[in-house]
């Protein structure tokens, strides 16, 4: 899944229990299968936002990356990298 296609499934779900606590004419059935989609869609956002923060690649881990094989030379540095050291 893309970072949008990400974002887009939460807004929907997001709004999607806003709009489901606005109606009280719907019946309980109905709710209720509403409901266990909009928890579907929020497990689905769950479990893909976790994966993406376990593999997503930091600066500093490339940088460490770098050091270890020897191309920090080639690594370009940021200003605030570079007062840091």
């Amino acid at each position: 899944m893309t970072y949008e296609l990400l974002l887009f499934l939460q807004l929907v779900v997001g709004l999607g229990y806003v709009i489901l606590s606005r109606f009280t004419s719907l019946s309980e059935q109905r709710v209720d299968s509403i409901h266990n989609y909009l928890i579907s869609g929020l497990f689905v956002v769950a479990v893909a936002n976790v994966i993406i923060a376990a593999f997503a690649f930091d600066d500093h881990v490339c940088e460490v990356l770098a050091k270890q094989t020897e191309l920090f030379d080639t690594v370009d540095q940021s200003p605030q990298q570079t007062v840091l050291q």
